[in-house]
């Protein structure tokens, strides 16, 4: 017990403690960088995913429209309309969709221009410790 609880005669490093603070808040903003990138992936891809399954449905019932309107103009008439008013639908979301990319992009523009001090290490406030004590007996050897 004694010789764990001795204090080190050693001087702690400033320039060491100021390395090791760059290379957390590089590591940080890395980190940070990445999964932006990894949030902005997943939201375009599940933007893209409420499109595709009605692009190919479109497509194969206005080739059906053509099909029938050889024979049957009457029809065709109500699915043009239907199919018109599906069409500015999916437009709308895709445009939708675009904006909220848009805004996607800005919103971590504006995440990524915050200054270096957020991922700066906060330094302790501790009180000065005492090296010239041999060794300190307490609750859990407490450096004070």
């Amino acid at each position: 017990m004694a010789r764990y609880s001795r204090l080190p005669k050693k001087k702690d490093n400033g320039k060491l403690k100021a390395e090791v603070a760059k290379e957390v808040a590089s590591a940080r903003r890395k980190q940070h960088l990445s999964s932006l990138q990894y949030y902005c992936a997943l939201n375009a891809l599940q933007y893209r995913k409420r499109v595709a399954m009605m692009e190919p449905m479109l497509g194969y019932a206005h080739s059906q429209i053509n099909f029938l309107k050889k024979g049957a103009e009457r029809f065709s008439k109500k699915l043009d309309g239907f199919l018109t008013s599906v069409t500015n639908t999916v437009q709308s979301i895709q445009e939708e969709s675009d904006a909220e990319i848009e805004a996607m992009r800005v919103s971590q523009q504006d995440l990524l221009s915050v200054g270096e001090s957020v991922y700066t290490p906060d330094f302790d406030a501790s009180p000065v410790i005492n090296k010239n004590l041999i060794q300190k007996a307490g609750y859990l050897n407490l450096r004070k």
